[in-house]
């Protein structure tokens, strides 16, 4: 009865076929979809609403076949590695970068991720941090999180702290140049290089990057860690025949960082230091007194120049116009290529030096003092 009411009501038989095709399409596919769609929501965190809903559920349903490779961390150290994202790079060049690495096994099931959360369109251009022992889930967060996108940081010798702490201000670091004031002037004395308080000097030029997130004690104590590296037993011991310290042959170079502008002269005139100072002469460095005399409001600079009479009179532990030796400390940071030329200064006859009168970036060297008055431009 049943199968002769059905052929005279066709319209019942495609009901019924309907209903059931529903059913099995509710059962075996849209409740194991919503089953998978919030345990992957509690795990890895929702779909991007730039997906259709067919791509959500195709996403949904592989990533959640795949969840446990998801999120199971790599197999290693922690080694760093740096990836580059150019401006306008394809998501798929991303992902083969760090394929490249060696460290993600997955290339596709970390597309389908990015793809998922909707990063691909997140993906900002820059360096980024990342580690061997990262998951997929984890690489792909970060690509997208400000905090592993690296700080670029370069130092030109010649700077004093507070010309530092203004780049600091604008780097996107996370800590205060205030804070990064404070630090540097009350630096544990037992991890200094030299046994003092103060990094001044300390902070070696060069380009340097950074997590935005690195904490202050980090970011100091690895510039003492690269200046250490860099100031070897060798270095040290060549100080020392020149019969000065660590702490004095910084505070040379960072004369010369504000004295020369030519890499070629750092030499010479460590050797015009070298010469004043064993015949008892002063320095009579006149950055010295620059920095001595600090902030010029007038002049919105911390390198007054030219420099007054009263200036060059007042009295300072940094006056090398006024003490004799040394003076207190370093007046600004320098370079590897400077504590160089200070370890190995030329063997010149010379004790004087000025600008020569040509614009140029280059000095005139004198034995004498009436030479070196002579090489005046007035």
């Amino acid at each position: 009865m049943l199968i002769r009411f059905l052929k005279e009501k066709p319209f019942f038989l495609t009901l019924m076929i309907l209903t059931v095709l529903i059913s099995f399409l509710w059962v075996g596919i849209i409740i194991p979809y919503q089953n998978d769609e919030k345990r992957l929501t509690n795990l890895i965190g929702s779909a991007s609403d730039d997906l259709t809903w067919l791509q959500q559920v195709r996403y949904t349903l592989k990533l959640s076949r795949n969840l446990e490779v998801l999120v199971q961390p790599a197999a290693g150290e922690g080694n760093p590695s740096i990836i580059s994202v150019e401006e306008g790079e394809p998501v798929l060049s991303v992902a083969q970068k760090i394929f490249d690495t060696g460290f993600l096994q997955d290339k596709e099931l970390l597309l389908d991720y990015l793809v998922y959360r909707g990063f691909d369109k997140k993906i900002l251009p820059g360096r980024y941090a990342l580690q061997d022992n990262l998951s997929i889930r984890e690489t792909g967060d970060r690509l997208i999180d400000p905090a592993y996108r690296l700080v670029s940081l370069t130092l030109l010798p010649g700077l004093r702290l507070e010309e530092i702490a203004e780049l600091i201000s604008h780097s996107g670091l996370e800590f205060s140049s205030e804070a990064f004031l404070n630090a540097t002037r009350n630096y544990p004395a037992e991890f200094h290089p030299a046994g003092g308080s103060s990094l001044e000097g300390y902070l070696l030029s060069g380009t340097y990057e950074f997590k935005r997130s690195i904490s202050l004690e980090s970011f100091l104590n690895g510039f003492v860690h690269h200046f250490q590296e860099m100031i070897d037993s060798d270095m040290v011991k060549a100080f020392n025949r020149n019969g000065i310290r660590v702490e004095q042959a910084v505070i040379m170079a960072s004369m010369i960082s504000r004295e020369a502008m030519e890499p070629e002269e750092y030499p010479i005139i460590a050797s015009v230091f070298y010469n004043r100072l064993r015949a008892g002469m002063r320095f009579e460095s006149d950055p010295t007194v620059q920095y001595a005399a600090g902030w010029d409001q007038n002049q919105k600079t911390w390198w007054k120049n030219p420099l007054s009479l009263s200036d060059l009179s007042a009295y300072s532990e940094y006056n090398t116009y006024i003490i004799s030796g040394f003076p207190k400390g370093p007046i600004s940071n320098t370079s590897y290529e400077i504590l160089q030329a200070v370890a190995n200064p030329e063997s010149t006859p010379f004790f004087y030096f000025r600008a020569k009168c040509d614009g140029s970036p280059f000095h005139n060297f004198a034995v004498t003092y009436e030479e070196h008055l002579r090489n005046d431009c007035n």
